[in-house]
């Protein structure tokens, strides 16, 4: 079983679809969807996110709910694989 579940709960609290990190990013909104849930799927298939901003991982309830350490898993792949 993944560290962070995909599942409703989890959905509805996701801060992706609001991060600066990928909000300017044309792909993103074409590819992944507003949601991502990158903790539990992984990176973004999107090359053109904005590496240089804020991550909003912290302020998240999935991130605190799952005592997640990490940040950017949206550039650096989901907790299974990097925590």
């Amino acid at each position: 079983m993944s560290r962070v579940a995909i599942n409703e709960a989890n959905k509805k609290h996701c801060r992706c679809g609001q991060c600066p990190v990928l909000l300017a990013s044309a792909c993103v909104k074409t590819t992944d969807g507003p949601s991502g849930l990158h903790c539990a799927t992984g990176k973004t298939l999107c090359k053109d996110y904005d590496k240089f901003q804020k991550c909003l991982c912290p302020s998240c309830l999935v991130w605190d709910e799952n005592n997640l350490k990490s940040i950017y898993y949206c550039q650096k792949g989901s907790a299974d694989d990097i925590n």
